[in-house]
């Protein structure tokens, strides 16, 4: 199984007092590697809201550029919400 990995911040407040995107980026790739997945790519948002559509980010638009380009089976992250404030 392969996998990208994503990480973001909504301010650069956030990266200091909240999870920073080097501790997003560690848990990642412990999971990662504690499943037998090949971690093929970290992509980061700094300073990126989660309103801002997915495809709309720079990094967003990088993880959906990859997974078209390659074989990926999932987008790994620490929680949903780095991903898309609604989930629906």
């Amino acid at each position: 199984m392969r996998a990208i990995g994503y990480v973001r911040v909504s301010t650069a407040k956030q990266s200091v007092h909240g999870v920073s995107l080097e501790t997003q980026d560690a848990a990642i790739r412990a999971w990662c590697e504690g499943q037998g997945i090949e971690l093929v790519d970290i992509v980061t948002d700094a300073d990126v809201s989660g309103s801002v559509p997915f495809a709309e980010r720079c990094g967003g638009a990088m993880v959906l550029a990859q997974c078209g380009q390659q074989p990926v089976d999932v987008i790994v992250t620490t929680v949903v919400a780095r991903l898309f404030r609604d989930t629906l």
